[in-house]
Parts: structure tokens; C-alpha cells; sequence
């Protein structure tokens, strides 16, 4: 019996790796426990993963004691967002990692608030273009976490560390293990 063997043809840019890559994070944030039980919940995701909105129910397991949503709850669900939206972005050639966060609690949030996250193509070519003249880059970016109704409740600032990889020494290092 014969069969038939199919032969793809790759293109330059891998798009189901990409969407799988793109898939494999908002799952990540779904479901990972440190994540999921902060409250966050992914509302909504654009196309190219540089817009994203967080959800942060009211409900028992964000409640405090003055039934108002738990500080902590506010801050743990915008920590990794912006992390994992420039990883995508910028691809395995670099190193993203959360340096610092500062939050400022304007008013108690009492009915569900969101956090609208958005990662400017500006923001990543100057990215770029920092490592590539300095090797590192810090970058803070803001987010506004609303009530329901538009109130602003809460401002953070994430402060990221962006470093290029040197993929060549990091190559030979895994060779000499082996």
C-alpha cells in the first residue's frame, strides 16, 4: 500500500507558531494558579497581542474585610501582562523581566474594575534600538485600573528590564553540557 506524503512549503514568517505562542500565553495567564486566584481574568485580546483587557471581579475571593476589592488583588493582576506582551513582541533574541511596580490607590474599588494594557510599535523600536546601543534597556509603563462605571481607582507603573541575548555564548554554553 502506498501513501501519499504532503510536503508544506515554509514561508519566512511562521504564523501558526506565532498564534500558538500567542495561545500558549493568554492560556498561561488563565489558568496558571498564582495568576488565576490574584482575580485577573483576560477580557479581551487583539489580533497582534499589543492591546489586552484584565477584569478584576468583585466577588469572595478578592473581597476584603470593608467588602471593597483587595489592594493586592489590583497589583497582582496587572504583574505579568506587560511582561508577556513585549516577550511576544520582541521574540526569543531578548530578556524580559519585571524590575520594579508601583501602585497608587486613589479610591476602593466596590463593583469590578479593568485594565486596559497597550504596547505601542513606537515603545518597541526605541526598545530595540536602545539594546542594541546600550545591550539593556528599562522601560515603565503606565496602567489605569477603572470601575465599571470609568472611575479611576487605581495607577501602576511597571518597570521592565529588557536585555538582548547573546545567543552565541549562550549556544556554546548549552554545547560544552551536553
Amino acid at each position: 500500500m502506498q501513501t501519499e506524503q504532503f510536503v508544506l512549503h515554509k514561508t519566512t514568517w511562521d504564523w501558526q507558531a506565532y498564534w500558538r505562542k500567542v495561545r500558549e500565553t493568554i492560556r498561561f495567564l488563565r489558568i496558571t494558579p498564582v495568576y488565576y486566584l490574584s482575580g485577573g481574568r483576560i477580557e479581551s485580546v487583539s489580533e497582534d497581542f499589543r492591546s489586552l483587557v484584565i477584569r478584576i471581579p468583585h466577588n469572595f475571593v478578592t473581597k476584603n474585610l470593608v467588602n471593597s476589592v483587595f489592594g493586592g488583588s489590583l497589583f497582582a493582576a496587572t504583574d505579568p501582562v506587560y511582561m508577556a506582551m513585549l516577550m511576544q513582541a520582541l521574540g526569543p533574541d531578548y530578556f524580559v523581566i519585571d524590575k520594579e511596580g508601583k501602585m497608587e490607590y486613589i479610591k476602593p474599588l466596590t463593583s469590578s474594575g479593568y485594565a486596559k494594557f497597550e504596547l505601542m510599535q513606537a515603545d518597541i523600536d526605541s526598545i530595540i534600538s536602545e539594546c542594541a546601543a546600550k545591550k539593556k534597556a528599562l522601560r515603565t509603563f503606565p496602567v489605569s485600573i477603572q470601575s465599571s462605571d470609568g472611575t479611576v481607582v487605581a495607577r501602576c507603573e511597571r518597570t521592565l528590564y529588557i536585555r538582548k541575548m547573546n545567543t552565541e555564548s549562550v549556544n556554546s554554553r548549552l554545547k560544552r553540557r551536553m
